[in-house]
């Protein structure tokens, strides 16, 4: 019996709607060329059994007895798709649908591009299938960050149907196993977040290409962006950052990487100080600490402790007006988010001209960088920072002094420890 060309990978914790979901969305592509392979990291919402009652027989079912992360998850049943022997490793989120002929797409494409050793679709918001949530992904190795392609934009035709790029997110990716087993499978270490973007990083220094391509087309929730655990995502964001550039910069980088990364690492602490949100502020302090020193794996449950309140500004700010105005500034994508937002949770407020409207809803890219102290308007940036009152005034006017003594405070200590840790991985 011949061996299905890709075997597909979908690591789940705790999702089991979603994963059913995206089990049915595969098992509905029009080709059969591939074997599931669904790796459970120890769900305690009854994930396991009703994969296996609607599904048993259509998959294989990896059972993990404790949580793994995403990179643990994902590894275990790469591990065995490559024992099984398939060409070709597909990984998918738990929370992704894919169109019919998203996993036939990519196929065709690997096998016409030989250079090619990873491969992402387009990927589409769900909750607004008309924009393109991210399309490919560039390290930016000047400014320490990744820069997400085609975010957000709305899908008009004019978006190239082949990118190529540093590196894929792995919420729906096809890899080369001949790739995998020269670069190695994903950074188990990480648990979750960056590790994609080293995995992918990893397979073009192995000397293959990076790409992504339109034909494959995905639908992905925007839960795994939300703010709904801050902690969780600013531990592991923060300390998987600096250790990835820590390892692949060049050695002349690292003052300017020190004082970079610290100024991002404030604005994080200094926007979970302006939305309270102070656990999740403590929590990149940790994230922080932890790269310096090399600690690396499963965080330890102190670290990831949440009692922050969630942030309801908006919520109050509608709650209490009849009518609004949104001043879009150039950002009609948020301004499309606001809408919906308002018309899903407020239907009775209504959209009014800026002299009639209770409140103006002015938006912009970040709080921090509003001037206008008058108070006349609400300010709302894309991470939904709201600046309404005379307190945030305060904390906007003294970001800049507060920014500098933190940079005069942990600058040189920061720059000791990762000079001391980098050689264990580039000698």
């Amino acid at each position: 019996m011949s061996i299905p060309s890709i075997g597909i990978v979908i690591c789940n914790f705790n999702k089991c709607s979603y994963v059913l979901n995206c089990i049915q969305s595969v098992l509905e592509s029009d080709t059969s060329d591939y074997s599931i392979y669904v790796v459970d990291n120890a769900s305690t919402d009854h994930s396991v059994s009703e994969i296996q009652k609607r599904y048993g027989s259509q998959l294989q079912l990896l059972i993990n007895s404790e949580n793994l992360g995403g990179s643990g998850g994902f590894n275990r049943g790469i591990r065995a798709a490559l024992k099984a022997g398939h060409p070709y490793i597909m990984c998918l989120d738990n929370d992704v649908l894919v169109d019919e002929s998203a996993v036939r797409s990519l196929l065709d494409c690997m096998q016409e591009h030989k250079e090619i050793g990873i491969l992402g679709s387009r990927v589409y918001h769900m909750e607004e299938p008309d924009y393109v949530q991210q399309f490919g992904l560039n390290i930016d190795f000047e400014n320490y960050i990744v820069d997400t392609l085609y975010a957000n934009v709305p899908e008009d035709g004019t978006i190239p149907e082949l990118v190529f790029c540093d590196t894929v997110a792995t919420c729906s990716v096809l890899v080369r196993t001949e790739a995998i087993l020269k670069a190695g499978i994903m950074p188990e270490d990480n648990f979750i977040y960056w590790d994609d973007m080293e995995w992918g990083y990893r397979i073009q220094q192995a000397g293959y290409r990076a790409a992504v391509y339109g034909r494959s087309k995905i639908l992905h929730t925007k839960g795994a962006s939300n703010r709904n655990n801050a902690v969780f995502t600013n531990y592991y964001s923060i300390r998987n950052q600096i250790h990835f550039f820590m390892k692949y910069i060049k050695e002349d980088q690292l003052e300017d990487f020190a004082a970079k990364m610290l100024n991002n690492v404030f604005d994080t602490i200094y926007e979970c100080m302006y939305r309270d949100e102070h656990c999740a502020a403590l929590a990149v302090r940790y994230g922080l600490e932890d790269a310096m020193y090399g600690i690396r794996g499963k965080a330890e449950p102190y670290k990831l402790e949440n009692q922050d309140v969630p942030y309801q500004r908006l919520t109050q700010i509608l709650e209490n007006s009849q009518s609004y105005y949104i001043e879009e500034n150039g950002n009609s994508w948020l301004a499309g988010e606001l809408r919906e937002y308002i018309q899903n949770h407020y239907p009775e407020k209504r959209e009014q001209s800026i002299s009639q409207a209770d409140v103006i809803l002015s938006l912009c890219s970040y709080i921090m960088n509003v001037k206008d102290y008058s108070l006349e308007k609400v300010y709302i940036d894309e991470y939904y920072n709201v600046f309404s009152k005379k307190e945030e005034a305060e904390l906007i006017q003294n970001y800049a002094f507060s920014k500098a003594l933190f940079l005069y405070m942990n600058q040189p200590v920061f720059l000791e420890n990762i000079r001391k840790l980098r050689k264990k991985y580039v000698e």
